[in-house]
């Protein structure tokens, strides 16, 4: 036997097994930092929705939403009523930008590209329904001035987006699916507020609770 060839083909294994470890070992380090990266975004979205429920988190990040898109979240709604007729014209794109821009939601940023997606295609019923799921545990974490505001200023923006469109001779008017789209507004927004309130109630019967 040529035991010189023998040791040559042994360092050519070692070499290669070496080289498939060192491979291993980047990937491990490099999912290891996209996992951090992963974790970090997380909490910066926390942050900047004040939520910190990890599956509401994760639901977001599934969606597509980061810190810097989940502005236009409270725009949803409006996009949802938009949609309802099954398309959404100029006037309504015109409106919800309108309503995007006094939240400060400019052109050219990350939240104006991610909601005209959502204008350009249409959401699923599913993607709709968790968006409301996670507006309401948002609402639910503000202040009690920030949740009056909202009550108020949605239901006035949606109605606007509704009636902005159609009608006979130019005379706009709120067909049903628009109508029943608003009433799906309202109906999350009451929803929304008691669980607010029985959010308030329980944390106070607590705070009693820990005094006596």
């Amino acid at each position: 036997m040529d035991y010189s060839k023998k040791w040559i083909f042994e360092d050519v294994a070692r070499g290669a097994e070496g080289v498939y470890f060192r491979q291993k070992e980047t990937e491990l380090i490099e999912n290891m930092k996209r996992r951090f990266r992963h974790e970090r975004d997380l909490e910066h979205l926390a942050d900047e929705v004040g939520v910190h429920d990890e599956r509401i988190l994760r639901t977001l990040d599934e969606l597509g939403f980061s810190r810097d898109t989940v502005t236009i979240l409270h725009l949803v709604p409006l996009v949802q009523v938009a949609w309802s007729d099954g398309e959404v014209t100029e006037a309504e794109r015109t409106k919800i930008c309108e309503v995007a821009a006094l939240r400060g939601v400019a052109t050219g940023t990350p939240g104006y590209a991610m909601l005209k997606r959502l204008l350009d295609e249409r959401p699923s019923d599913q993607v709709f329904d968790v968006c409301w799921r996670v507006i309401r545990a948002m609402f639910a974490a503000w202040p009690e001035e920030k949740r009056r505001a909202f009550e108020i200023s949605l239901p006035s923006y949606a109605t606007q987006v509704a009636s902005v469109s159609g009608g006979l001779l130019g005379f706009h008017s709120i067909s049903e699916t628009e109508r029943a789209a608003l009433q799906r507004v309202a109906r999350e927004i009451a929803e929304a507020h008691a669980e607010a309130d029985r959010i308030v109630t329980r944390n106070a019967s607590a705070a009693g609770g820990n005094l006596t």
